[in-house]
């Protein structure tokens, strides 16, 4: 497997197509920070698919209950500093890493990274996403099997 860079059609550089759209599509337009929201709603097409409220419980769940076993992998949305060579700049962008277990052993697979960082055990690496998600603008996102998806059984309070 490999990564390509995605650069588009380059005969359509310039402008954007005017082509009437479908009668049917639903898109929600962004509004104060609920990117995860519209981009949710988006994809299943329905305003109501989810609510500011369902996401806040959502995303207020602990890292405690979260059966490591069943997970594959851990993919996180963190602020990141911006450096000019040996300066750090005053400007937050997003990043996105992975956490994983390889060997028995949780690694932080930071692209940034030199190598991967050791993070521990399971009670490590639950205190390390729940470091992380104290900070402002951070998001985890769960890799599972569809299996694990299907039952939810990457919660353990089910």
């Amino acid at each position: 497997m490999s990564c390509v860079p995605w650069k588009g059609d380059k005969a359509k550089s310039g402008s954007e197509s005017q082509e009437p759209l479908p009668a049917h599509i639903y898109h929600e337009k962004q509004r104060r920070e609920l990117c995860a929201l519209h981009a949710l709603n988006n994809v299943f097409q329905d305003a109501g698919a989810f609510t500011r409220e369902a996401l806040q419980e959502i995303f207020q769940r602990d890292v405690g209950l979260i059966s490591l076993s069943n997970v594959t992998g851990f993919i996180m949305n963190l602020p990141s500093s911006l450096s000019w060579g040996p300066l750090k700049l005053p400007l937050k962008r997003q990043h996105w890493i992975c956490v994983r277990e390889v060997g028995g052993t949780y690694f932080n697979l930071d692209s940034k990274l030199k190598r991967p960082v050791r993070i521990g055990s399971d009670d490590d690496v639950r205190n390390f996403l729940h470091q992380q998600l104290r900070g402002k603008n951070c998001e985890l996102l769960l890799v599972v099997p569809e299996e694990v998806e299907v039952h939810q059984r990457w919660r353990t309070d089910l």
